[in-house]
């Protein structure tokens, strides 16, 4: 009986490193498609943000972030996404730098532009190429999935999640979204340390019984 436990131990802790290993590298994590009119221009204030959810930073020099219509942005050789941190692409940084400044969590030098993207109202595919032009995240969003010209921006709830499934995003609970920092909305989280405790306990239980 004990080789039986040690062997389901064993599988426990290969399934649980492989839950902990398996992370996404950078993901397109907010999306601010149609800013409301109070903004100003529709364009203008138009950005999508980056997130790097592992602990590393990710050289980003190079890389190509895009819509539909082929306009993008490309990041300078030098650029750095920190581990665990964000950055944003705008249409016109001076013009979202300026209207974010007065956000206390606003990081004003992780504001990457000016793009030459222009993101449809009525949905669009934004996509994140490497420096080699592989592509590393895509998204395509349409307006059911909410944020279309309410204040709100389209939030991702879990970056492990399939980048262009509805569920995986949601609007922003906060006007103007979060911008360079974390999001609002999350994913319930049942993690693999809860697994290994309630298949630990099955197995000692079963084991005091014999």
């Amino acid at each position: 009986m004990r080789w039986v436990i040690h062997a389901v131990l064993v599988l426990i802790l290969g399934f649980v490193a492989s839950v902990v290993v398996a992370s996404p590298n950078v993901v397109i994590n907010e999306i601010m498609y149609d800013p409301p009119t109070s903004m100003g221009s529709d364009y203008d204030y138009e950005w999508i943000e980056l997130y790097n959810p592992t602990d590393a930073d990710v050289a980003i020099g190079g890389w190509v972030l895009k819509d539909a219509g082929g306009g993008g942005y490309t990041f300078p050789q030098e650029s750095i996404i920190p581990a665990g941190g964000y950055v944003i692409v705008a249409r016109d940084a001076t013009a979202v730098k300026g209207y974010y400044v007065t956000d206390g969590s606003f990081d004003a030098t992780a504001v990457y532009g000016d793009a030459t993207f222009t993101l449809n109202n009525n949905g669009d595919t934004i996509t994140l190429l490497d420096d080699q032009g592989n592509i590393v995240d895509e998204v395509q969003y349409s307006p059911s999935w909410g944020a279309n010209g309410n204040g709100k921006t389209l939030e991702r709830r879990d970056p492990n999640g399939s980048s262009s499934d509805q569920s995986s995003w949601a609007e922003s609970e906060k006007d103007g979204g979060t911008p360079t920092y974390a999001n609002t909305v999350h994913a319930p989280f049942f993690g693999a340390p809860l697994v290994v405790i309630i298949l630990m306990a099955g197995i000692l239980f079963s084991f005091r019984r014999r």
